[in-house]
């Protein structure tokens, strides 16, 4: 089929008559190589002659969940939407057939995931889920997008500079193709190009459009489903590409007690973290306590002295999450902790110029000059300071000057701990919440409103790379699967081969040298002794007999790569162990 057919015949399809539905529908913008959501700023170098940013659109619905014991709701059918763009231009590339069948164009090259009726059969089984390469859909349009209709003729005059991006699709027009019924898919993806130099900042608008011309009709905002059309609602995105500057003062909240699954690095980019969670058997939520902790990181600073104080404010998102509160005393106390969050400083303890500074001096935070650390509210609190009931906390503000008295800095191009808070989640049975936590300025505590700054050489310095943490917490039914590593067995120094360099490193671990450690046994384990899985010097001999006196080769897993046996537990080989990836245990 052409995949540059008009939207005439598009729009027939997509604006047919039907059922009312209940389903609502988003179209917004990710951006999977910076972070996902839209970004605040993109840094690049000032003297860099373009940037160019991947950038999909995606298409959400929500409001259309399955029944218990009912079957799937039907997803949209097809959809079409134009993209207006301004202070960058879609890549022209992004618009050319690529070389599979000369029918598939990079736009278009995303696969979502589909109920599918294949061969229109009542009695054969709906494939579900059937994975949909948007190519090969029904009727699949991409086109660059104008603000006039084209001529009769079709060709347009070199005078017309495409403004964005139209799509147009239809996922099957034989048999019934529908998306899932709720969730989110990609549905056209772009690279944009800003044009350099960047000596100053760029603005960059993305806005969903109607009446755009492609090759033919203008382009309506429609989601069909269940043969309706729904005019869904829309999340534009505008953000500003800038001189990268050579001084980074960043705020980044953190999990806590455990790494983050994703790391922001650009400001806007968020930190992840993605934890299941067992619900009890017979509730269908529970509630956590998730401890995060703000970090303030410094680079591109002589060395030396660092930052001598900050603020800033933190917001959580409701309902799925508040600060958790703790009875103190009969005080009702929201948990935003400065107490045992301890930052390393260059400190003139007695202010005597004779008397060396104090290096690496670890400062207590709740002990230095002037800590703050309160409830944060949207709103400034009334004469007196006491707020009505009906005013919840909606995060956290701190303010902090290292010391009134004498010098007392962080030093320079370091990261430092600045605040803990403890949160409180709600993870229901069987589903994943996404609860977001950003870096908010302007709220309020118990004075004037609290902006983000970060103080240096008595200067004010706004913060340029801002991450703010996602809780991505799943609801369990049962305890989460503990994993193992696979390992290449006789792998004992993990370099993915085995060779002489391995006896050496099995003989020096056995010998109790510490810079040879073995994390996971069952790849120092040779002869796979199941009566003796401690790894000692019969595996170097075996290993050498294999190598040099053709004796037997190691057992599985050997030559072929990757593996486990089923002696291997989570203690002989923990995940992470080997450069293998792990599997759950049995």
């Amino acid at each position: 089929m052409n995949h540059r057919q008009s939207f005439v015949t598009v729009a027939t399809v997509l604006l047919l008559g039907g059922a009312l539905s209940a389903a609502d529908f988003n179209l917004g913008f990710r951006f999977p190589n910076n972070g996902g959501a839209c970004p605040t700023t993109v840094q690049v170098s000032p003297d860099a002659t373009e940037v160019i940013l991947d950038v999909q659109m995606i298409l959400t619905t929500t409001n259309n969940p399955t029944p218990d014991g009912g079957p799937k709701p039907d997803g949209a059918q097809g959809w079409s939407f134009g993209v207006k763009v301004d202070g960058a231009v879609i890549d022209g590339s992004t618009y050319e057939p690529l070389t599979i069948d000369g029918l598939d164009y990079y736009g278009l090259e995303l696969e979502v995931s589909t109920i599918y009726d294949h061969d229109g059969k009542p009695a054969t089984a709906l494939r579900d889920p059937w994975m949909q390469n948007l190519n090969t859909a029904g009727f699949p349009v991409f086109e660059p997008a104008y603000t006039t209709k084209a001529p009769p003729s079709g060709i347009r005059p070199e005078t017309d500079v495409p403004v964005g991006i139209v799509t147009a699709m239809v996922l099957a027009t034989k048999q019934k193709q529908v998306l899932q019924p709720e969730g989110t898919e990609a549905v056209l993806q772009a690279k944009l190009k800003v044009a350099g130099p960047f000596t100053e900042a760029k603005t960059v608008s993305l806005v969903f459009q109607d009446g755009l011309y492609g090759a033919g009709e203008p382009v309506g905002t429609v989601v069909t489903h269940q043969s309706a059309s729904k005019t869904p609602t829309f999340t534009n995105c505008t953000f500003q590409v800038v001189p990268k500057d050579d001084k980074v003062f960043q705020l980044s909240v953190l999990p806590l007690d455990e790494p983050a699954t994703t790391v922001g690095v650009n400001s806007g980019e968020y930190n992840v973290l993605e934890k299941s969670v067992q619900v009890p058997e017979g509730q269908g939520s529970v509630d956590v306590m998730i401890p995060v902790i703000v970090k303030l990181t410094t680079a591109g600073l002589p060395e030396g002295d660092g930052p001598q104080g900050w603020s800033f404010g933190m917001t959580h998102e409701s309902p799925c999450m508040s600060v958790n509160v703790v009875d103190v005393e009969g005080y009702p106390t929201p948990e935003i902790i400065l107490a045992g969050v301890i930052v390393d400083t260059i400190y003139d303890h007695d202010g005597k110029p004779a008397t060396p500074l104090k290096e690496h001096y670890q400062q207590d935070l709740s002990l230095a000059g002037f800590p703050v650390a309160e409830a944060a509210y949207t709103t400034k609190a009334p004469e007196g300071g006491i707020r009505p009931e009906t005013d919840v906390p909606v995060g956290a503000v701190t303010a902090m000057v290292l010391s009134t008295k004498q010098k007392q800095v962080l030093y320079a191009n370091a990261t430092d701990p600045v605040l803990k808070v403890i949160f409180k989640a709600t993870v229901t049975k069987d589903a994943t919440t996404d609860c977001k936590i950003d870096i908010t300025g302007g709220l309020y505590g118990s004075g004037e409103p609290v902006g983000n700054v970060v103080t240096y050489q008595s200067a004010s310095k706004e913060p340029n790379v801002l991450n703010g943490l996602i809780l991505r917490l799943t609801g369990t039914s049962g305890p989460p699967p503990v994993e193992k590593n696979q390992f290449v067995r006789g792998d004992a120094n993990n370099d993915t081969k085995v060779d002489i360099a391995d006896v050496v490193w099995i003989v020096y671990h056995v010998i109790g040298d510490a810079a040879y450690p073995l994390a996971c046994k069952d790849a120092g384990d040779a002869n796979d002794s199941d009566g003796d899985p401690a790894v000692n010097i019969a595996d170097a001999v075996y290993l050498l007999g294999y190598m040099f006196k053709g004796e037997s080769a190691p057992a599985v897993p050997f030559a072929g790569g990757c593996g486990t046996d089923d002696d291997s537990t989570d203690t002989s080989c923990p995940k992470g162990s080997t450069t293998c990836p792990p599997v759950p245990l049995p």
